[in-house]
Formats: structure tokens, C-alpha cells, sequence
């Protein structure tokens, strides 16, 4: 039993010397490492050092010392280390030759400027805004200079004309006839000149870009309006029948369809696809209030009057 606590005891201590001596040689590595390192560091520090020019000593060039340098002359003064010449103060990378002055001397009646008594820059000036315009100042047929700042998808826009509210500028009144395009004829930000339309009872103004008279019928109101299609259901597709253009969005108008029995006007809508004739060209039909007339093409699945200029 003793000789095996023995061995034991032999072998623990063996396996002890062995991590010792482990540990020795890594910190013996990690000092080779570091010393090897700080050489190759000081070597390639020295390669770039020859690289660079000589710096000159400028206050043995000169006779002054840094200070007076960076202060430069001083008027007046009779000391000879502040008269030197601009020429006497070489520039660092040229030749001694040809020297550069890094200052030019002051004059004997040259004034210095204390920190307290140079100029400041001057305060910015306000901007004055003109005053808004109100709607009860504007008149029907008033030109004015604006600027569209908004889209509303296919129906209309808003332009600034300098009044309290943005005018409403819609899709009919883009320009004589109707908009063929498949987007709005202005765009944002584009200047405009318009005429005020119409002023409604809350003070929202309409404005204009066509040209002729500004004349036109009320606007259909939402409480009366008639999207009942039920009295054509019965009316024969080959029958013609009058219409007047309600309002007009990029894809078609709405027109009010009288209907042949005399009841209440119909609101139908007529897809761009379906005007004939000049329609689109004539000022004097493409635009609110103008007559024309349409015939029955279909009532959609929506229970909506659909009709067209196209002879049948």
C-alpha cells in the first residue's frame, strides 16, 4: 500500500512540473513575441521618417524664436529681430532660393483691430409676408397668380392664390374640353393663372383655367341626387335621350339623363370610351351644364346607369 500512495504521489507531481513548465514557455513566447514586434514597429517607423523631407529650423533661418513667429511684426517696434523681411522666412518644401513671406510687415499708421471692434455680421433681415386675401374680398372673374400644392386623385386640385384657404381646382376646369389624359393636366408646383369661379355659402373658392364666359349651373347637390336606375330597366337601348354633364373626372363624366316618363333625373355615368362626335373637343359640351345626348348601354352589376354617345 505505501509503495502504490507512492507512485501516486510520484506521478501528481510530475503532471504538476509538467503544467509549470507549460506556462514558462508561453510567457517566455508571448515576451519573444512583444520584443519582436516593437522592433519590427520601430524599423518600418524609420523607413517612412527617411521618406519625409527635412523639416527647417525656421528660428535659426530667421533669428526669432516660435513665438515671435507665430505673432509676427510688430509696428513700430525698432528691435531687430522683428524687422526681418518677408523674404527672410522660407516656406517648408521649397527652395531657400526662392522663399515665400507668411506674413506681409504691417505699416507704420496701420491700426490693429481689438476683438471687441471687429465687424459682426449683419442681422437678418425679416421676411415680410403680404397679407391673405379673404374670400369676401374675391369676386366671380378675379385673375389671379397661384400655384398648384396638391392632387386629389382624378377629380380635382388645390391651388394657392394667397387666400386664407387653398382654391379647388377640378378636373373640368383644367382646361377647354376634356382631359384625354390618363393623369390630372396640372402637376404639383406647376404656377397657374386663374379666375375665381364661384364662392360657395362657407367661404370655399372655385377657380378656373378655361377660357370664355365663367357662367354656370348650380351644383347637383348629394341630396339630390338620383343613382335609382329603375326607371330605364324598360327603356329600349336604341332610344336617345337628353343629358346634361353633372361633372367630369379623368376617366368620363356623369351626366343627369331625363328619363322618357317624366320622373326624376337619373345620374349615369359616360366612360371617355363612349364619347362620339367632337364631345371631347367642344368647350361648349365638355363642361358643366352642357347638353348632350346619350343612349342606354347597360346597368352594371352595381345598380348603375351606364350610357354612351355611340349610335347604336
Amino acid at each position: 500500500m505505501g509503495f502504490i500512495r507512492r507512485g501516486r504521489s510520484s506521478a501528481a507531481g510530475c503532471v504538476q512540473l509538467t503544467r509549470r513548465a507549460k506556462h514558462a514557455a508561453a510567457t517566455v513566447a508571448i515576451l519573444v513575441i512583444g520584443l519582436i514586434w516593437r522592433y519590427a514597429a520601430v524599423s518600418v517607423g524609420d523607413c517612412f521618417t527617411d521618406l519625409l523631407p527635412a523639416r527647417p529650423d525656421f528660428s535659426r533661418a530667421t533669428g526669432l524664436s516660435r513665438v515671435q513667429l507665430l505673432a509676427g511684426p510688430v509696428s513700430g517696434s525698432d528691435s531687430d529681430s522683428n524687422s526681418a523681411e518677408p523674404s527672410d522666412f522660407p516656406i517648408f518644401g521649397q527652395d531657400a532660393a526662392e522663399p515665400v513671406a507668411l506674413f506681409k510687415p504691417a505699416g507704420a499708421g496701420a491700426k490693429k483691430i481689438k476683438p471687441s471692434a471687429a465687424p459682426t455680421k449683419p442681422p437678418a433681415e425679416r421676411i415680410v409676408r403680404p397679407p391673405l386675401l379673404k374670400a369676401a374680398d374675391l369676386r366671380a372673374g378675379d385673375e389671379l397668380d397661384g400655384i398648384v400644392v396638391g392632387l386629389r386623385g382624378e377629380s380635382h386640385a388645390w391651388v394657392d392664390i394667397g387666400a386664407e384657404s387653398d382654391a379647388v381646382l377640378e378636373a373640368g376646369e383644367m382646361q377647354d374640353g376634356f382631359p384625354m389624359t390618363c393623369a390630372l393636366p396640372v402637376r404639383k408646383n406647376k404656377e397657374v393663372r386663374c379666375r375665381v369661379l364661384e364662392i360657395d355659402e362657407k367661404g370655399r373658392i372655385s377657380v378656373t383655367l378655361r377660357s370664355g364666359s365663367i357662367e354656370r349651373p348650380p351644383r347637383l347637390k348629394r341630396e339630390d341626387e338620383n343613382s335609382n336606375p329603375e326607371a330605364f330597366r324598360r327603356v329600349s337601348d336604341e332610344e336617345w335621350l337628353d343629358a346634361e354633364v353633372v361633372t367630369m373626372q379623368t376617366f368620363g363624366v356623369f351626366v343627369n339623363v331625363k328619363p322618357i316618363f317624366g320622373s326624376k333625373p337619373v345620374l349615369a355615368m359616360l366612360h371617355k370610351s363612349q364619347f362620339a362626335g367632337d364631345f371631347a373637343t367642344n368647350p361648349t359640351k365638355a363642361i358643366r351644364g352642357g347638353k348632350v345626348k346619350v343612349r342606354k348601354l347597360k346597368i352594371s352589376d352595381g345598380n348603375e346607369l351606364r350610357v354612351t354617345m355611340k349610335p347604336f
